[in-house]
Protein backbone atom coordinates (compact mmCIF):
# COMPACT_ATOMS: atom_id res chain seq x y z
CA UNK A 1 0.00 0.00 0.00
CA UNK A 2 2.86 2.35 0.86
CA UNK A 3 4.62 1.53 -2.42
CA UNK A 4 1.42 2.19 -4.37
CA UNK A 5 1.06 5.60 -2.68
CA UNK A 6 4.69 6.43 -3.53
CA UNK A 7 4.14 5.55 -7.20
CA UNK A 8 1.06 7.82 -7.36
CA UNK A 9 3.07 10.70 -5.86
CA UNK A 10 5.91 10.17 -8.37
CA UNK A 11 3.44 10.13 -11.28
CA UNK A 12 1.90 13.37 -10.04
CA UNK A 13 5.22 15.19 -9.90
CA UNK A 14 6.56 13.77 -13.17
CA UNK A 15 4.47 16.29 -15.12
CA UNK A 16 4.76 19.14 -12.60
CA UNK A 17 6.97 22.10 -13.45
CA UNK A 18 9.42 23.71 -11.04
CA UNK A 19 9.39 27.51 -11.00
CA UNK A 20 12.77 29.11 -11.73
CA UNK A 21 14.15 32.62 -11.29
CA UNK A 22 12.38 35.31 -13.29
CA UNK A 23 14.03 36.29 -16.56
CA UNK A 24 14.62 40.01 -17.09
CA UNK A 25 15.03 40.79 -20.78
CA UNK A 26 17.96 43.25 -20.91
CA UNK A 27 16.69 44.74 -24.17
CA UNK A 28 13.49 46.27 -22.78
CA UNK A 29 13.39 45.36 -19.09
CA UNK A 30 10.34 43.07 -19.36
CA UNK A 31 10.13 40.31 -16.76
CA UNK A 32 9.09 36.74 -17.61
CA UNK A 33 8.24 33.80 -15.38
CA UNK A 34 10.25 30.65 -16.17
CA UNK A 35 9.71 26.99 -15.37
CA UNK A 36 11.75 23.79 -15.46
CA UNK A 37 9.91 20.84 -16.98
CA UNK A 38 12.02 17.70 -17.07
CA UNK A 39 15.49 18.84 -18.17
CA UNK A 40 14.21 21.85 -20.12
CA UNK A 41 13.76 25.40 -18.87
CA UNK A 42 11.00 27.33 -20.66
CA UNK A 43 9.57 30.79 -20.47
CA UNK A 44 6.22 30.47 -18.68
CA UNK A 45 4.85 33.38 -20.72
CA UNK A 46 4.76 34.24 -24.42
CA UNK A 47 7.48 36.56 -25.64
CA UNK A 48 6.47 40.23 -25.86
CA UNK A 49 9.62 41.78 -27.31
CA UNK A 50 8.88 44.34 -30.03
CA UNK A 51 11.23 43.60 -32.90
CA UNK A 52 12.41 46.66 -34.80
CA UNK A 53 12.94 45.29 -38.30
CA UNK A 54 10.80 44.81 -41.37
CA UNK A 55 11.20 42.05 -43.90
CA UNK A 56 11.47 42.99 -47.57
CA UNK A 57 9.74 41.00 -50.30
CA UNK A 58 10.68 41.45 -53.94
CA UNK A 59 7.50 40.88 -55.93
CA UNK A 60 9.20 39.14 -58.84
CA UNK A 61 10.82 36.50 -56.63
CA UNK A 62 8.38 36.28 -53.68
CA UNK A 63 11.24 35.49 -51.35
CA UNK A 64 13.00 37.11 -48.40
CA UNK A 65 15.28 39.97 -49.45
CA UNK A 66 16.24 41.73 -46.20
CA UNK A 67 17.64 45.23 -46.53
CA UNK A 68 17.58 45.55 -50.33
CA UNK A 69 15.88 48.59 -51.79
CA UNK A 70 14.12 47.08 -54.77
CA UNK A 71 10.49 47.42 -55.93
CA UNK A 72 8.40 45.35 -53.54
CA UNK A 73 6.94 45.45 -50.05
CA UNK A 74 8.17 45.84 -46.49
CA UNK A 75 6.21 43.75 -43.98
CA UNK A 76 6.25 44.51 -40.25
CA UNK A 77 7.64 41.47 -38.52
CA UNK A 78 5.66 41.48 -35.25
CA UNK A 79 2.21 42.66 -34.15
CA UNK A 80 -0.26 42.64 -31.29
CA UNK A 81 -3.46 40.65 -31.88
CA UNK A 82 -5.95 43.08 -33.45
CA UNK A 83 -3.20 45.71 -33.09
CA UNK A 84 -4.18 46.09 -29.42
CA UNK A 85 -1.45 46.72 -26.83
CA UNK A 86 -3.66 45.05 -24.20
CA UNK A 87 -3.47 41.79 -26.16
CA UNK A 88 0.33 42.03 -26.26
CA UNK A 89 0.36 42.52 -22.49
CA UNK A 90 -1.70 39.38 -21.96
CA UNK A 91 -0.71 37.07 -24.83
CA UNK A 92 2.63 38.40 -26.04
CA UNK A 93 3.40 39.52 -29.58
CA UNK A 94 2.78 37.59 -32.81
CA UNK A 95 5.79 37.19 -35.13
CA UNK A 96 6.52 36.18 -38.68
CA UNK A 97 9.02 33.30 -38.79
CA UNK A 98 12.07 35.37 -39.69
CA UNK A 99 11.49 37.63 -36.69
CA UNK A 100 10.69 34.71 -34.37
CA UNK A 101 13.98 33.08 -35.30
CA UNK A 102 15.96 35.93 -33.70
CA UNK A 103 13.49 37.36 -31.16
CA UNK A 104 14.53 35.47 -28.01
CA UNK A 105 16.96 37.17 -25.59
CA UNK A 106 20.60 36.12 -25.24
CA UNK A 107 20.91 32.72 -23.60
CA UNK A 108 17.53 31.61 -24.95
CA UNK A 109 16.37 30.42 -28.36
CA UNK A 110 13.36 29.55 -30.49
CA UNK A 111 12.66 25.86 -29.75
CA UNK A 112 12.83 23.24 -32.46
CA UNK A 113 10.00 20.86 -33.27
CA UNK A 114 11.97 18.16 -31.45
CA UNK A 115 12.25 20.28 -28.29
CA UNK A 116 8.48 20.77 -28.26
CA UNK A 117 8.06 16.99 -28.63
CA UNK A 118 10.30 16.44 -25.59
CA UNK A 119 8.09 18.84 -23.62
CA UNK A 120 4.91 17.00 -24.61
CA UNK A 121 6.48 13.64 -23.79
CA UNK A 122 7.60 14.90 -20.38
CA UNK A 123 4.04 16.08 -19.65
CA UNK A 124 2.54 12.70 -20.65
CA UNK A 125 0.42 13.96 -23.54
CA UNK A 126 -1.18 10.51 -23.96
CA UNK A 127 -3.65 11.40 -21.22
CA UNK A 128 -5.50 14.11 -23.19
CA UNK A 129 -8.23 14.49 -20.58
CA UNK A 130 -5.76 15.62 -17.91
CA UNK A 131 -3.46 17.43 -20.33
CA UNK A 132 -5.90 20.32 -20.77
CA UNK A 133 -5.73 21.13 -17.05
CA UNK A 134 -2.00 20.48 -16.75
CA UNK A 135 -0.89 22.81 -19.55
CA UNK A 136 -3.20 25.83 -19.24
CA UNK A 137 -2.71 28.67 -16.68
CA UNK A 138 -2.99 27.32 -13.14
CA UNK A 139 -2.06 23.80 -14.25
CA UNK A 140 0.68 22.00 -12.39
CA UNK A 141 3.04 21.97 -15.39
CA UNK A 142 3.66 25.68 -14.86
CA UNK A 143 3.83 26.17 -18.65
CA UNK A 144 0.81 28.52 -18.60
CA UNK A 145 -0.30 28.00 -22.18
CA UNK A 146 -1.99 31.17 -23.48
CA UNK A 147 -4.49 30.75 -26.32
CA UNK A 148 -3.48 33.96 -28.05
CA UNK A 149 -4.67 33.19 -31.59
CA UNK A 150 -2.70 34.02 -34.72
CA UNK A 151 -2.54 36.37 -37.68
CA UNK A 152 -1.98 36.06 -41.41
CA UNK A 153 -2.11 37.80 -44.76
CA UNK A 154 -3.71 36.49 -47.92
CA UNK A 155 -0.39 37.12 -49.71
CA UNK A 156 2.80 39.14 -49.43
CA UNK A 157 1.24 41.69 -51.79
CA UNK A 158 -1.25 42.95 -49.22
CA UNK A 159 -0.46 45.03 -46.15
CA UNK A 160 -3.56 44.14 -44.13
CA UNK A 161 -3.41 41.18 -41.77
CA UNK A 162 -6.26 39.19 -40.25
CA UNK A 163 -6.42 37.89 -36.68
CA UNK A 164 -8.18 34.68 -35.68
CA UNK A 165 -8.93 32.25 -32.83
CA UNK A 166 -7.91 34.17 -29.70
CA UNK A 167 -9.12 32.16 -26.72
CA UNK A 168 -9.35 29.01 -28.85
CA UNK A 169 -5.90 28.37 -30.30
CA UNK A 170 -2.25 28.93 -29.59
CA UNK A 171 0.10 28.80 -32.57
CA UNK A 172 3.84 28.72 -31.87
CA UNK A 173 6.75 28.94 -34.27
CA UNK A 174 9.51 26.35 -34.07
CA UNK A 175 13.01 26.80 -35.48
CA UNK A 176 12.58 23.74 -37.71
CA UNK A 177 12.30 24.22 -41.48
CA UNK A 178 10.12 21.85 -43.48
CA UNK A 179 11.01 22.56 -47.10
CA UNK A 180 11.58 25.29 -49.64
CA UNK A 181 8.32 26.91 -50.74
CA UNK A 182 7.02 29.83 -52.74
CA UNK A 183 8.10 32.33 -50.06
CA UNK A 184 11.58 30.85 -49.69
CA UNK A 185 10.67 28.01 -47.30
CA UNK A 186 7.96 26.62 -45.09
CA UNK A 187 8.52 26.46 -41.34
CA UNK A 188 7.11 24.09 -38.75
CA UNK A 189 4.54 25.43 -36.31
CA UNK A 190 2.85 23.72 -33.40
CA UNK A 191 -0.83 24.27 -32.70
CA UNK A 192 -2.70 23.86 -29.41
CA UNK A 193 -6.46 23.99 -29.99
CA UNK A 194 -8.86 24.08 -27.06
CA UNK A 195 -11.98 21.93 -27.09
CA UNK A 196 -13.57 23.48 -24.04
CA UNK A 197 -16.75 21.42 -24.19
CA UNK A 198 -14.75 18.25 -23.58
CA UNK A 199 -11.85 19.98 -21.81
CA UNK A 200 -9.30 18.62 -24.26
CA UNK A 201 -6.43 20.04 -26.26
CA UNK A 202 -5.82 18.99 -29.84
CA UNK A 203 -2.12 19.32 -30.62
CA UNK A 204 -0.30 18.88 -33.90
CA UNK A 205 2.71 20.16 -35.81
CA UNK A 206 2.35 21.43 -39.36
CA UNK A 207 4.26 23.25 -42.10
CA UNK A 208 3.23 26.80 -42.88
CA UNK A 209 4.35 29.80 -44.92
CA UNK A 210 6.59 32.20 -42.96
CA UNK A 211 4.36 35.28 -43.33
CA UNK A 212 1.90 33.93 -40.72
CA UNK A 213 1.98 35.63 -37.31
CA UNK A 214 2.48 33.13 -34.47
CA UNK A 215 3.44 33.33 -30.80
CA UNK A 216 6.97 32.64 -29.52
CA UNK A 217 7.82 30.70 -26.38
CA UNK A 218 11.58 30.70 -25.76
CA UNK A 219 13.61 27.86 -24.24
CA UNK A 220 16.91 28.22 -22.39
CA UNK A 221 20.15 27.28 -24.18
Amino acid sequence: MRLKFLLIVLMFYSNSGIAQEDLIDPRDGQVYKTVKIGNQIWMAQNLNYETKDSIFYKEEMLTFMPGKMLPGHFISDSHCYNDSAANCDKYGRLYIWKAAEKACPVGWHLPSKEEFKILLSELNYKDVNQFYKILLPGGRSGFNLMLGGYGHRMSVLTIQQFYLSKGRKAEFWTSSIYKMGRYGFEGYGIEFMSKKVKEKLKIHTFSVEPIYLFSVRCIKN
